[in-house]
């Protein structure tokens, strides 16, 4: 939860802000498809790549994986530099 030395994930639409009717969600800029990331102490680079299995994971194995998801970004952006 907030405040915790843990890191922590969740949907708002479905925990926090669920008795929120839909459409003053919406109104107020909380998209259902909203994910919170709330950062423990844990090592940045292990939250990186926990965050890239779990979407990998989800993907399912035909999907995109984040590793070249991130490859193709920063190619992207230093084209950009050019």
């Amino acid at each position: 939860s907030f405040g915790s030395t843990s890191s922590l994930i969740s949907l708002p639409c479905f925990m926090s802000h669920a008795s929120i009717p839909a459409e003053i969600r919406a109104a107020r800029g909380l998209p259902d498809d909203l994910v919170r990331i709330s950062t423990g102490v844990e090592s940045a680079d292990d939250l990186i790549s926990d965050i890239g299995n779990a979407l990998d994971m989800a993907a399912g194995p035909n999907g995109p994986k984040s590793a070249d998801i991130a490859a193709q970004s920063t190619a992207d952006e230093l084209s950009k530099e050019d």
